[in-house]
Parts: structure tokens; C-alpha cells; sequence
């Protein structure tokens, strides 16, 4: 009975082994709960040769077990940042969040979720819009030839007004050339209702033809978006044919409320659109260029601009205004230059600060009509410049200043007003400062230079109407007034306030061609009385 007993383990025992090892697969009857064996209804799978585990190692056929009824995925024993697809020669995108590799960045687009990062692998085609949060990364240029349409709407809707959505282009390396699909009508092309950066190096450059019937407008900023260029990153706006067509680079909603954030070593450019920007953005320059220049309108309208940190900002070649804004703050060596623009150079509704490292140019301006170089209205009511500041207002075709608000010069800012020339408009006062209206209040600074300037009508250099204040410093108002001279064509120093009036009946001409313009020996009557200490 005893050898019986061994002899049957035995047979159990071999006839486990052969099943194991793949050469038995004919299911076993147990003998006994709780035992190594198996139950009637199950059966154990054939165990994977070397060759197969090898293939299961490289992730392209995962080898299971069938233990107790459950399937258990062999896990591969590579690292896990290497469990992504082989690349192949056709691949233009990967997803680096599920490591899948695409031939067409349209897929890449349409499969990734919210979130994930995308890496161009080469040049490649954008032909499809999207509306989620993605990364873009990696080296080669995104193109778009056509309207990214989503949702039926005929362009691009981003963010859906909802303003977390964040579409980041990321890494020096990385390039997208965005086209208006020309001979198509739709308004713009693309509405931004999110973040949409632009880091590390990045290029998004946007061309809108408006052609007769191509995209018009650019970008639409929804309330709570913005554009963030950050990192040396670079955006560009370039339109073609919008001379005489409505439409520009940004448009925001009316309610401003929206956000341009242009910083650190970064640059912003709007180049040729119809209008630059409009309805109130709030910008912030710290350490970029900003430029909007060659707009066949005006390059901006409203907002609040703040530059700073050696920022350099240019507002150029516009046929409308240059800079518009309700306020201006210029700090820490930042260097603006509005040259050439046809109304308007720097419109200031209210305020302006520049401090004592900043530099403020305002030349060649007003060629379009009757405005000026730079224009503060009454709004502006505590506006100062500090000391150290350089300031220069010079040959524009309107009045270089004109004032209606509260503007303090600190004594030792380094301001000059020099050969503007206002020949607009039925009345055409003051050439070099126009300071109007009872809210008027201009402190100048005691080393200002002033001349050279003229009007049409009367005050040459300096008009202050009624009601106005103008204070000058009392030790130096010989040396920062002049007057065109008299026949000798000498230009003097202006020692008080004389005639400064056209007069049909002076006979002698003056260097300006037609009449006696601050001459103390034929005209002593005053035509306008600052206050002066």
C-alpha cells in the first residue's frame, strides 16, 4: 500500500511537469482544495519561449498569463521614458506624453488630449483647428496656408470663453508661419479666448492679405485672454493690401480686457496691417521690443502701456496715430520713439509718467491733419516727468506739444521743442506748445530749449490760451525762449512776452516769409500772459 501511494505521486508529479513545459495541455483533475494543482474548468497557457519574451520585452505583442481566471499584462523591462514608438523616416510629430509618432501633425493635433505636448520632429502642415491646452515643441516650421476652421465657425476658436485653455508654442527651435487664406472672406483667423504663449525662443508669425475679399483681422481677444512673449520669443503680424480696408492685427472685445505681456529679451511686432491694435489692451513691456509700424490706419487705440527695464518700443511709418492710450508709463532706461506717424505721435488721455532714466522721442508727426506731436487732454491730471529724463519733440507738422491737462517737467529734465511747424487747421496756435483750456497747468523745466518753432497764427513757440498756466523757471527764461529775428534774420532771446500775432500791415518780411512774428521793436503788445516765476 505504501509503494502505491509513491507510485501515484509519482505519476501526478510527471504528469505536472509535462504540462508546464508545454508539452502536456490537457486539463488536469484535481485531487484536493488548496493544493498546486489547477481545477477541472481551468487550464494553464503555454509558457512563452525566449524568442516570444524578447518580443514582449520591445512592447509590440505583450505575452498574458491566465491565472485564476485573471489576465495579467507582462510589463516590459525597459526604462519607462523608453517606452515610445521607433521613429521612422515619414514621422513629423511625436506626442511626448504617450510617445506615439505621427506622419501628419493634422493627427498628432486631433488625437493628443488636453494638456499633452506635442514635438515637431520636422517641417510639417497644420491644416486643422483645435480647442484644447497643448504644448508645441521641438525643431522645424509649422505651416497653415488656410483658415484653421473648428466648430463650424470659418476660423479658429481657442478657448471657447474660457480663459485657462493655454496654447503654448516653446524652444528656439520651433517656428509656426501662419497665413490668411487669401480669396476667402471670413473675419479674422483666429479668437483667442485663453493664453496663448510664445517662450523660450519661439516664433508664431501671422500674415494677413486682405487682398479683396481675404482675412481682414488676425487676432480677436476675448475678455480675459492674452498674449504672453516671454523668454525670447518672438510674435509677428505682417498684413498686406489693407490700405482703405477695415481690419487690424488685434481686435479686442469692448471691455479692454485683455492682456499683451511682452518680456524678458522677447519681441513684438504688428508690421503693415490696416489698424495695429484697438479697444483697449492693456500692454506690459519689460526687457523686449515692441514695435507696430507701417499700419495704413492707426497703430493703436486706447489702453494702458507700461514699458519698462531697457525696453525698446517704436511706434513707426503709421498713417493714423502712433501710440494711443489712456496712460503711459515710461521707467528704467526704456527708450520710445514715435517717428512719422500721420496724426497723433504719443495721444495720452490720462496720464503720462517718464522717469529720470527714460528717453521719449516724438518727431516727424501730424503730416495727416491738425493734431500734434505729443497731445495730453485735460484728463491728464498729475502727468510728470522727471529729472534726468531726455525728452525730444521735434519737426512735426502740427504743434510739437499741446496741453490740456497737468504735466509737471522737474527742472533738470533735458527737453527739447524745436522746429515744429503748425500751418494746420483755420487757426493754427502754437508751434512749438499749444497749452489750452482752464484744467491747463505746464510746469517746463528751467534748461528746456524752445525755438525755432512756428504758427501759422500766432505763437510761434509758445501759445498759452486763456485760463491756461504755463510756469517757467524765472533764472533762465533768457536762454530756453527765442524769437525769429528781424530783417538781420537773427534769431534773439526772448526777454518778455510780445506781440506774436500775423499782422497784414507790417510791411517787412521775417524769416518765416509773411509777418513780423516776436519782434520787440515793432510790436509790444502781448497776446497771451503765462505765468511766469
Amino acid at each position: 500500500m505504501k509503494n502505491l501511494k509513491k507510485f501515484f505521486g509519482f505519476v501526478v508529479a510527471f504528469s505536472m511537469t509535462l504540462s508546464l513545459s508545454g508539452v502536456v495541455s490537457t486539463p488536469i483533475l484535481a485531487v484536493e482544495e488548496n493544493t498546486d494543482q489547477v481545477t477541472e474548468d481551468q487550464t494553464v497557457t503555454e509558457t512563452p519561449t525566449e524568442e516570444k519574451k524578447d518580443e514582449a520585452d520591445t512592447g509590440e505583442a505583450p505575452v498574458t498569463d491566465e491565472i485564476q481566471g485573471e489576465v495579467v499584462t507582462e510589463q516590459p523591462t525597459t526604462p519607462e521614458s523608453d517606452n515610445t514608438e521607433e521613429l521612422a523616416e515619414t514621422d513629423v510629430a511625436k506626442n511626448l506624453t504617450t510617445g506615439k509618432t505621427y506622419e501628419l501633425l493634422d493627427t498628432a493635433v486631433e488625437e493628443a488630449t488636453e494638456g499633452d505636448t506635442i514635438e515637431l520632429l520636422k517641417d510639417a502642415d497644420l491644416t486643422k483647428g483645435f480647442n484644447k491646452t497643448l504644448t508645441f515643441t521641438g525643431n522645424g516650421k509649422i505651416t497653415t496656408n488656410k483658415q484653421l476652421t473648428s466648430d463650424g465657425e470659418g476660423w479658429m476658436c481657442f478657448g471657447l470663453y474660457d480663459s485657462s485653455r493655454e496654447l503654448t508654442l516653446d524652444g528656439a527651435g520651433l517656428t509656426w508661419e501662419w497665413n490668411s487664406e487669401v480669396g476667402t472672406s471670413p473675419w479674422l483667423m483666429l479668437s483667442l479666448s485663453g493664453k496663448l504663449n510664445i517662450t523660450n525662443g519661439a516664433t508664431l508669425s501671422m500674415t494677413v492679405d486682405s487682398g479683396s475679399t481675404g482675412s481682414r483681422n488676425a487676432i480677436y481677444m476675448n475678455a480675459g485672454s492674452e498674449i504672453n512673449v516671454t523668454n525670447g520669443g518672438h510674435f509677428n503680424i505682417f498684413g498686406y493690401s489693407t490700405d482703405g480696408k477695415e481690419g487690424q492685427g488685434l481686435q479686442l472685445d469692448k471691455t479692454g480686457q485683455a492682456k499683451v505681456n511682452v518680456t524678458g529679451g522677447s519681441t513684438f511686432l504688428i508690421d503693415g496691417t490696416n489698424r495695429g491694435y484697438v479697444n483697449s489692451p492693456e500692454i506690459y513691456v519689460d526687457n523686449s521690443k515692441f514695435t507696430v509700424q507701417n499700419c495704413t490706419a492707426n497703430a493703436s487705440n486706447g489702453g494702458v502701456f507700461t514699458a519698462t527695464n531697457y525696453a525698446v518700443v517704436k511706434y513707426l511709418n503709421n498713417a493714423g496715430h502712433g501710440l494711443s492710450a489712456s496712460s503711459v508709463n515710461l521707467s528704467n532706461y526704456t527708450n520710445f520713439e514715435s517717428d512719422n506717424n500721420g496724426y497723433y505721435g504719443v495721444y495720452a488721455s490720462e496720464d503720462l509718467q517718464v522717469d529720470g532714466t527714460s528717453t521719449l522721442k516724438v518727431t516727424h508727426n501730424s503730416y495727416n491733419g491738425d493734431f500734434a506731436g505729443l497731445k495730453l487732454t485735460s484728463g491728464v491730471t498729475d502727468g510728470h516727468v522727471q529729472d534726468g529724463a531726455v525728452v525730444t519733440i521735434t519737426n512735426n507738422y502740427c504743434s510739437g506739444l499741446s496741453n490740456n491737462g497737468n504735466i509737471k517737467f522737474d527742472d533738470n529734465v533735458n527737453l527739447t521743442i524745436v522746429d515744429n511747424v503748425n500751418d494746420k487747421g483755420k487757426t493754427s496756435n502754437g508751434g512749438g506748445i499749444y497749452n489750452s483750456g482752464n484744467a491747463a497747468n505746464l510746469i517746463l523745466p528751467q534748461n528746456a530749449l524752445i525755438y525755432n518753432n512756428s504758427a501759422k497764427t500766432a505763437g510761434d513757440d509758445i501759445y498759452n490760451g486763456n485760463g491756461a498756466k504755463l510756469q517757467i523757471s524765472q533764472p533762465s527764461i533768457g536762454n530756453i525762449l527765442t524769437r525769429d529775428g528781424d530783417d538781420t534774420n537773427e534769431d534773439q532771446a526772448i526777454t518778455n512776452w510780445f506781440y506774436d500775432g500775423a499782422n497784414p500791415s507790417y510791411s517787412g518780411k521775417m524769416k518765416n516769409g509773411e509777418t513780423a512774428r516776436w519782434n520787440q521793436y515793432k510790436y509790444v503788445k502781448t497776446f497771451a500772459i503765462p505765468t511766469i516765476w
